[in-house]
């Protein structure tokens, strides 16, 4: 018994540093405070000044804050101005009463290219809501579709849809790839 009463004291002192160490050190939320705006800048060279309340269920501009860049300008390397513009305007909407989500839905549903910048950018900024939100949009509209038929809806062009367009192959094709 005498023998484990140092042990204890030598478990409190060691607990009670420790929790002086992790207060004495700035954490994320006591450091987001002083940051209002990020500065966010597209591949295509827009810069965004943003409201970190907006964008701070973000990832990458957590990580950004903790590690005291946020205070710089965050380059964007995947994302255009066009996808950051969607991305903030869901953002800032989604929680209003008045916000229709089936109609903005139907709007990206409609319009492939801000879906898939839309998409870039949330995947980006790590913003998985929103990530998997248009993902969602994206596999409903291939669900039941060919390889040829989701070529030529999302407009995309490389070897594997020139084949899949083609028609099958002839008999004479089949027997020269066959043994030859």
């Amino acid at each position: 018994m005498a023998a484990e009463a140092p042990l204890f004291f030598f478990y409190l002192l060691l607990f009670f540093s420790s929790s002086m160490k992790a207060s004495s050190q700035p954490s994320p939320q006591s450091d987001h405070t002083t940051i209002e705006n990020l500065h966010l800048t597209t591949i295509d060279g827009d810069l965004f000044v943003v409201n970190r309340a907006i964008l701070y269920e973000s990832d990458l501009i957590k990580q950004e804050i903790y590690n005291g860049r946020a205070s710089s300008n965050i380059k964007l390397h995947n994302t255009t101005s066009r996808g950051l513009h969607k991305l903030i305007y869901y953002v800032e909407n989604f929680n209003r009463s008045d916000f229709a989500v089936a109609e903005w839905e139907e709007d990206l549903r409609n319009n492939y290219q801000v879906l898939f910048d839309l998409f870039l950018a949330s995947n980006e900024l790590g913003m998985k809501s929103v990530s998997d939100m248009a993902g969602g949009i994206i596999g409903g509209m291939m669900m039941g579709k060919s390889v040829a038929e989701i070529c030529r809806m999302f407009n995309i062009t490389s070897s594997n849809c020139e084949h899949a367009t083609r028609a099958e192959p002839t008999e004479q094709e089949l027997f020269f790839y066959t043994f030859f």
